[in-house]
């Protein structure tokens, strides 16, 4: 026995590497550990009581210079965070208490937290990427099972975004491929944090066309019925007079205060226009007449001027 210790203790020495003249190795019975001793400082190992094994060194850190191995799980002592690092500081830490996961920090108040403290463009604090020519999922999240599963997949160079209700309906889509890119759900603002409808804008649009859809809304065609109202022209010079502005037009108090409705109100401007036809219709037709009277009395006078 005496002799089988002492070969496993040669052993452990030479497998250390310890190139210490003077190294020490001692083993007892009491503590359940091999100590090895050199000036630099000391290292034991063993099981030091029932539940562990140990090892233990009054050296600052440990040295491996291969690879390191576990079958099984790795964890911290009790009360001790759990902390991977590189060049003697802590890149990944994972709390004791509450098991919250820290990238870059070492006091994350969340479930996963990343502090970027890189400097320099593209220092990008998450990169995902796949060589995978098929559709799949590079980040996929859900709250109800699989019935409400959100996130974005990429598909030959694409990616496609899609956010879901409880449901499981897709509320925003956002594709890169050329496909539908919609918003079911809520106000979206540009410029403002309040939208009141389905898109409000705080500024200026920039477009080459509008189209707008006349839901129940006509154009104003009625204006050409026989029993069409058409206010004549010294009724309308007399409602200008009195309120200021075209009749049916709101005033520049009401778009000042309630905005204008685009299709509402190009169908107004195009009803005014519509009048105005009328009117120089009307005007022609009378012009058209006074010309001949004036030729009919030019000719008059012209035979009387002859005899």
């Amino acid at each position: 026995m005496k002799t089988t210790l002492n070969l496993m203790l040669i052993m452990l020495v030479i497998t250390l590497h310890i190139g210490e003249t003077n190294a020490q190795t001692t083993t007892t019975n009491q503590t359940n550990y091999f100590k090895i001793t050199t000036p630099s400082g000391y290292l034991q190992i063993g099981p030091g009581n029932t539940g562990f094994s140990h090892f233990v060194t009054d050296r600052v850190r440990f040295y491996f210079n291969k690879p390191i191995y576990v079958n099984g799980s790795i964890h911290s002592y009790i009360g001790k965070n759990l902390s991977i690092g590189t060049h003697g500081q802590s890149q990944l830490t994972i709390l004791e208490s509450n098991g919250n996961v820290g990238i870059g920090t070492l006091n994350p108040n969340y479930t996963l937290e990343i502090a970027h403290n890189k400097v320099g463009d593209w220092k990008n604090a998450i990169r995902l990427n796949s060589n995978n020519p098929n559709k799949h999922w590079l980040f996929y999240m859900t709250t109800n099972g699989l019935s409400n599963w959100s996130g974005f997949h990429t598909q030959s160079d694409n990616i496609h975004l899609i956010l879901r209700d409880a449901t499981g309906f897709a509320q925003v889509s956002l594709r890169s491929d050329g496909g539908n890119t919609y918003f079911n759900t809520g106000n979206v603002g540009i410029g403002t944090t309040s939208p009141d409808s389905k898109l409000t804008v705080k500024g200026d649009i920039h477009t080459n066309e509008v189209k707008v859809d006349l839901e129940g809304a006509v154009a104003p065609d009625f204006v050409f019925d026989n029993d069409y109202d058409l206010l004549s022209l010294p009724e309308t010079e007399a409602y200008i007079k009195q309120n200021h502005h075209l009749p049916q037009v709101p005033s520049a108090a009401e778009m000042e205060a309630n905005g204008i409705e685009l299709g509402k109100m190009n169908m107004l401007l195009l009803q005014k226009i519509e009048e105005l036809t009328l009117h120089q219709i009307e005007q022609h037709k009378n012009i058209q007449l006074l010309l001949q009277k004036v030729a009919a009395q030019e000719k008059e006078i012209t035979e009387l001027k002859n005899n």
